[in-house]
């Protein structure tokens, strides 16, 4: 935020600026229609954006979900022995059937399964599938003026 003053025509003016900052709260979600394996899609999003989704809430989820573009997504979900996220951020957020979690090992790399509006899946990271990057973009500025 700042905040300035100038002059003009014998007129003295303040004025306001308001940012509004992509954090680690607010995530911008890009949604990439390239069919790549879990590790490509990684890649891709690690060096065009900050890294594959990681999806922290409700809110999260539903911003990706209307991103998706009908589309089966990969997202940062990763299973090895624990479930957590690719950019290291532990899983606390759950948005499937807790059955679905425990699939057979094969199937360690998570994505947003779009026929079902309530959840995601485990697959083998060999499939490919478009998928949803994140990042921390500049927001926009907003000025106001006052006299």
């Amino acid at each position: 935020c700042g905040l300035g003053w100038f002059y003009v025509f014998g007129h003295v003016f303040g004025f306001l600026i308001v940012s509004h900052t992509r954090t680690r709260e607010n995530p911008e979600y890009d949604f990439v229609n390239k069919s790549m394996n879990w590790s490509s899609a990684q890649q891709y999003c690690r060096q065009n954006f900050k890294d594959l989704a990681t999806v922290r809430n409700e809110t999260d989820w539903q911003r990706i979900y209307v991103k998706t573009d009908s589309q089966n997504s990969w997202i940062g979900l990763y299973r090895d022995s624990n479930i957590s996220w690719s950019d290291g951020s532990s899983f606390s957020f759950n948005k499937t059937r807790f059955s679905l979690l425990l699939w057979p090992n094969y199937a360690q790399c998570g994505f947003y399964y779009k026929p079902d509006t309530a959840g995601w899946r485990f697959e083998s990271c060999t499939y490919a599938y478009a998928f949803v990057c994140y990042s921390f973009k500049p927001g926009d500025f907003q000025i106001t003026s006052f006299k």
